[in-house]
């Protein structure tokens, strides 16, 4: 049970550090007892625009919360893709045209029943969507067969350049209720 009601609390120099004074007292790790202490910091993982994940500075965590009368409020955010915004209807089936049309490739654009269908036969695999996808249209004529590989991989790094730039916009709608 302690485990559950557990406080994070930043270690000093965090970027996730409390902003105010009253917060700011908080011990950067408080011991309660061996078993709390025994075990190591809680890392958060974020995604940079790098596309590789960095951890977040470590985080202690105590049950010493359990005890004192008004803890500071901490909130810990944990992001699932397409939990805060749709990122497969609006996001990644974007993404996948702006690459398309960065490429040069003006006669592929998927639609939303087009992207909805190629994710259920591909079960969401994107190399095999562009497999699926460009069996049934055709390939692109100046494309050697050979080159199908390295021709997907430049569709998926564009498209993920492009998706990118829509997560750091306000182009990616949140969805209902979450701003609230």
């Amino acid at each position: 049970m302690a485990a559950a009601a557990a406080q994070c609390v930043p270690l000093r120099g965090s970027p996730l550090a409390p902003a105010s004074p009253e917060t700011a007292k908080v011990p950067a790790s408080t011991p309660t007892s061996s078993a709390a202490s025994a075990s190591p910091p809680l890392r958060a993982a974020v995604a940079p625009s790098s596309g590789r994940r960095q951890l977040a500075p470590p985080l202690r965590c105590s049950s010493s919360s359990l005890e004192s009368p008004a803890p500071p409020n901490l909130c810990l955010l944990v992001e699932v893709e397409g939990v805060l915004a749709d990122v497969y209807r609006f996001g990644n089936r974007q993404a996948f045209n702006v690459a398309f049309q960065s490429l040069g490739l003006d006669c592929a654009n998927w639609t939303e029943p087009i992207y909805a269908d190629l994710v259920r036969k591909a079960r969401g695999d994107e190399e095999r969507m562009l497999v699926l996808f460009f069996d049934r249209i055709g390939w692109p004529t100046s494309l050697p067969t050979s080159e199908k590989g390295s021709f997907m991989k430049s569709v998926l790094r564009e498209k993920l350049k492009a998706l990118e730039d829509f997560s750091a916009s306000d182009r990616l709608p949140l969805r209902p209720g979450v701003e609230k």
